[in-house]
């Protein structure tokens, strides 16, 4: 059941009294739903205030209620009194939702089907009421990191154990059937019976059952995780004593860093690290507290500068933030607030401690990591990152790549990821603090440059990173973006807004989601906004033409819609027999050659097929 079906509930339930849940109010009357305005008009019965209500509280409870199966609109909404009590009636009054009470507060529950009358309010069994509450119960106690080491486990035992009959075997019809099958398991989401709170699914657990082999789907974060380290490989002929010459353990006290800070010595922000100082003041001062009291606090991670000329010595790969807390705190930036065991030393700088408790913090040793980047040892640094980024909170893909591979790439990145064209069309947020915006700019970059057909990258990752290497090679200069190729001036950021400009007069406002009110789905806004960026201005012109771009429009959501499979060759005879199309190829292991080179494809004939134009997609390299 979608929001659409809701609204058209809506609809039918004008002109009825509808009972809320808190009988002692009056009934509420719907008086009219217009869907252009996206708003809804009401009163009390008892009253004749009429008041206009958005759709979008309607819809952010339903998102809740949709996805969780059952909601507290109270909850939901961030408050209570009318706020709560009109959409809650409303929703209430749906035919497949009944009510219950959880904790003393109100929740609506979803039924898998119809079980009253539209405008007709129902409340759960008392036995059903049980189950629910203990189910919710069950979700909220929910480890799912616990299950999605456990989840991780087992995948690899599966990839170890097929990794030889995938080399034996390459190619073969049920080999790749079973590859799909592996990539399906990677991309489950929790399903894990217990954590789902529902009283009409058949699977279900019995009591006791054993949870430790089931499986659940894989979020986006996952499958970002496979891009980058990709599939198992059978690695026991690696070299082991690379690691031995490529990383060290150092011991430096809090006193030597900051000496080191204060000489120039450590690179704070390198090109990777986007943001420093970024905890509240009490993370802060834990930190210091932990120190106080002789506890361990995570590894750093620090990366040699392999360039002899340079003054700085350390770039600081994990651990910017406990780093510069030390630094700041012995600097007297801030005050040391809300320790629970050295209550004693709150409000106190670091000046203001006595003698041997500052000595403490100076005399105090990190463990740390220290990694020699240079050309020769990217992948085993890569390798290593995979192994030991564990601490804190790990380093995003697109900070790791940008550590590995520092240059006028990352500087050209940053500059697209920062300009105006890039932020007005990309209005669904795309979080720059872990670097998200600068990988959405070299995903795309990267098909401009290199291509699709000729992908045949095991890891998406090393498609990426090769992008950045190639790159590096080029100094873009004060016009940003311009290759020169022998004679041609190729200007990348030129066509990239061209490509938005494109995009927006086609897509308008819901460009890059595969429904109008989805999220961002990042293989359509690498797709769209690289083959758009390909075009020459005439195509350009066509396809945004007020009689093409509708149809472009129209063919694009039923493609989507349909997982249409008219505009596309799989390469691959398991996908192929199990009748895949467009929606799965840009939902389901994206990373994927068939995968990326099949939406490519399906998308520039659909584009070729309606616009009646010749386009071939000729990347710069």
């Amino acid at each position: 059941m979608q929001f659409d079906d809701v609204l058209n509930y809506l609809e039918q339930m004008v002109g009825l009294d509808l009972q809320s849940l808190n009988g002692s109010n009056d009934p509420l009357r719907i008086l009219d739903v217009d869907r252009v305005k996206g708003r809804y008009i009401i009163d009390k019965t008892s009253s004749t205030n009429k008041r206009s209500r958005s759709f979008s509280e309607l819809r952010k409870v339903w998102d809740v209620l949709s996805q969780k199966g059952f909601v507290s609109v109270e909850q939901a909404l961030n408050g209570a009194g009318t706020s709560r009590h009109q959409p809650e009636t409303i929703l209430a009054n749906l035919p497949n939702v009944e009510h219950f009470k959880y904790d003393k507060k109100k929740h609506l529950y979803l039924r898998s089907k119809n079980t009253h009358e539209v405008g007709c309010i129902k409340e759960l069994t008392i036995t059903e009421s049980k189950e629910l509450k203990k189910r919710i119960d069950h979700y909220r106690d929910f480890d799912i990191s616990f299950f999605h080491l456990e989840h991780r486990r087992i995948l690899t035992s599966l990839r170890e154990n097929l990794a030889n009959i995938f080399q034996k075997y390459p190619g073969e019809a049920e080999v790749d059937t079973v590859e799909v099958a592996l990539d399906d398991l990677g991309e489950l989401q929790e399903k894990l019976a217990i954590s789902v709170v529902t009283l009409d699914s058949t699977d279900i657990l019995d009591e006791g059952q054993s949870m430790s082999g089931r499986n659940y789907e894989e979020d986006e974060v996952d499958e970002e995780y496979q891009e980058f380290f990709g599939k198992y490989e059978d690695k026991s002929e690696e070299p082991q004593y690379l690691v031995a010459t490529r990383i060290s353990q150092v011991f430096p006290t809090v006193s030597l860093l900051f000496d080191r800070i204060n000489h120039d010595e450590i690179d704070l922000q390198p090109e990777f690290q986007r943001k420093d100082r970024i905890w509240p003041k009490k993370d802060k001062s834990r930190l210091i507290e932990s120190i106080l009291l002789g506890l361990p606090i995570p590894v750093f991670y620090f990366a040699e500068n392999s360039d002899l000329s340079q003054d700085i010595d350390w770039i600081v790969i994990d651990g910017l933030q406990r780093t510069t807390t030390l630094y700041d705190y012995m600097s007297g930036v801030f005050a040391l607030e809300h320790l629970d065991r050295r209550f004693d030393l709150n409000g106190n700088f670091f000046k203001d401690l006595p003698r041997k408790e500052q000595r403490r913090i100076r005399e105090y040793q990190i463990s740390g990591h220290l990694i020699q980047v240079s050309n020769e040892s990217d992948e085993m640094v890569r390798e290593l990152f995979q192994r030991i980024n564990t601490s804190g909170k790990n380093l995003s893909y697109q900070e790791i790549r940008s550590a590995l591979y520092p240059g006028t790439a990352n500087k050209f990145l940053k500059f697209v990821a920062e300009s105006p064209e890039f932020l007005n069309a990309t209005p669904l947020n795309i979080n720059p603090e872990r670097m998200l915006d600068l990988e959405y700019v070299l995903r795309v970059i990267s098909y401009m440059y290199s291509g699709f057909e000729d992908f045949q990258y095991k890891k998406y990752d090393d498609f990426l990173c090769n992008t950045l290497v190639e790159l590096n090679r080029y100094d873009f200069g004060t016009k940003k973006g311009v290759i020169v190729k022998g004679e041609t001036y190729i200007d990348i950021f030129e066509r990239i807004k061209n490509s938005f400009e494109t995009i927006k007069s086609i897509f308008g406002s819901e460009a890059y989601r595969k429904e109008p009110t989805g999220k961002l789905n990042k293989p359509l806004f690498e797709l769209l906004v690289s083959v758009f960026a390909m075009m020459d201005s005439k195509q350009r012109s066509i396809v945004s033409s007020e009689d093409i771009a509708p149809k472009i429009r129209e063919h694009f959501y039923k493609m989507i819609k349909n997982d249409s499979s008219d505009y596309g060759t799989w390469s691959s005879a398991a996908f192929e027999d199990q009748d895949r199309g467009f929606d799965y190829s840009i939902s389901n292991s994206t990373g994927k050659a068939v995968t990326i080179q099949y939406r490519f494809e399906s998308f520039i004939n659909m584009i070729n097929t309606v616009s009646k134009i010749d386009f071939k997609f000729k990347s710069i390299k």
